[in-house]
């Protein structure tokens, strides 16, 4: 028991942390243990729990469902994500080959610890992406549009004036 990981994580934390998502292999869902450690006066003892995240996956999808915007859930340390839309990406890696370059690159911006909306580039296009620490993890919520998604509105509005302005010059 002392050898699993929940409880090898959880000897070490003064509050309640989660360590690494996985696979539970009775349900396959993905989880997350939540462990902290409990002193006694005569032993050391570790309080855990697993965390489902299905609800976060359900989340994720909802706001990925409009066609220009993307999110996913990654792990900074292992850059794992453990939450995305399309359930292939579930538990690959940011560098992993044959994926649009904006996954490393997201990657490389975790690391470097940036956080808030950045301007990355993906195989296709450009892209603001928000990257968004979760307090007491180590987890980042990622969303993501295009650029050219993102300004279409100020293109319609720059036309409309640039109209206005070509019509009040004729009058």
């Amino acid at each position: 028991l002392v050898e699993r990981d929940w409880y090898v994580d959880g000897k070490d934390n003064e509050e309640f942390a989660f360590g690494d998502p996985y696979y539970d292999s009775m349900t396959g869902d993905t989880c997350v243990s939540a462990s902290v450690r409990v002193d006694y006066p005569s032993a050391v003892r570790v309080l855990a729990t697993d965390v489902y995240l299905d609800f976060v996956v359900g989340l994720i999808t909802e706001i990925a469902s409009r066609e220009d915007v993307g999110a996913f859930l990654v792990t900074k340390g292992t850059n794992t994500i453990i939450a995305h839309p399309d359930t292939e990406m579930l538990a690959q890696t940011l560098d992993t080959e044959g994926y649009d370059s904006l996954y490393a690159n997201v990657g490389e911006a975790i690391n470097e610890g940036k956080d808030g909306v950045i301007s990355i580039k993906g195989d296709a296009s450009k892209y603001y992406v928000a990257l968004n620490q979760i307090e007491n993890t180590d987890w980042y919520l990622v969303t993501y549009i295009t650029e050219r998604d993102m300004l279409s509105d100020l293109h319609w509005m720059e036309m409309y004036m640039v109209l206005i302005a070509l019509a009040a010059t004729i009058i």
